[in-house]
């Protein structure tokens, strides 16, 4: 795995350690990692819009959540190793339950991907 994925990777990690929520994009497919197509209970999927240049805002009961997607996500490539992700805000921790977001399935993952490279 290319140093700067590997770091990335960590980053994403240590965010994930301190609460706050990242969507991630890779290759292949990740179980338990959350995604910008995966993230959420199907039934907010109605209520999320694109806004223009990537930023996308959607709401549960509780409040609102936005993320970026495509081109607006961060991105960092190495060969045929590719990694893109944004953070997932909110404005208020109960979003995070409405929307299911596992913390612990998500560094589980990140930490996989770690372990096969």
């Amino acid at each position: 795995m290319d140093d700067e994925i590997r770091s990335t990777i960590e980053k994403l990690l240590s965010m994930l350690e301190q609460e706050e929520p990242v969507l991630v994009v890779t290759k292949g497919d990740h179980e338990g990692l959350p995604t910008i197509h995966n993230f959420y209970p199907k039934k907010y999927y109605p209520s999320i819009e694109h806004l223009g240049f990537g930023f996308f805002s959607g709401e549960t009961e509780h409040g609102k959540f936005n993320f970026d997607a495509g081109g607006a996500m961060r991105h960092v490539q190495a060969g045929e190793e590719w990694l893109s992700w944004s953070p997932l805000r909110t404005d208020n921790g109960e979003v995070m339950k409405d929307l299911g977001y596992d913390f612990e399935k998500a560094k589980s993952a990140l930490r996989k991907i770690l372990e096969a490279s």
